[in-house]
């Protein structure tokens, strides 16, 4: 006697959430390349910030990859940047949220 067990998952919608998000990343690329704009991230469960070339090239940064800590990206920035990028923070992690222009 045999037995045959399987699963059927619909997995269609999860088709289409990976080809929307694939979309949007390649819109954001675009933009930013027409823009001449970059973009970052700081994972801060992690601590680690992850930016575009772009990003590094507008604020004299080194550090590119994904894995750099806050304080090595901070530490490659000019001293005008690092204090531009201190007010950000500062207004970021404020009780009262981040400035809304």
């Amino acid at each position: 006697m045999f037995r045959v067990a399987g699963i059927a998952a619909d997995i269609t919608e999860r088709k289409r959430a990976e080809e929307a998000l694939r979309k949007s990343e390649r819109v954001l690329r675009e933009a930013e390349s027409l823009g001449h704009t970059g973009s970052w991230e700081h994972d801060l469960v992690t601590g680690e910030i992850f930016n575009t070339a772009r990003t590094c090239a507008s604020f004299s940064a080194t550090t590119a990859a994904k894995g750099a800590s806050f304080e090595e990206l901070h530490s490659s920035h000019t001293s005008r940047d690092r204090e531009f990028c201190d007010a950000g923070a500062t207004r970021s992690f404020s009780p009262k949220g981040p400035a809304r222009h």
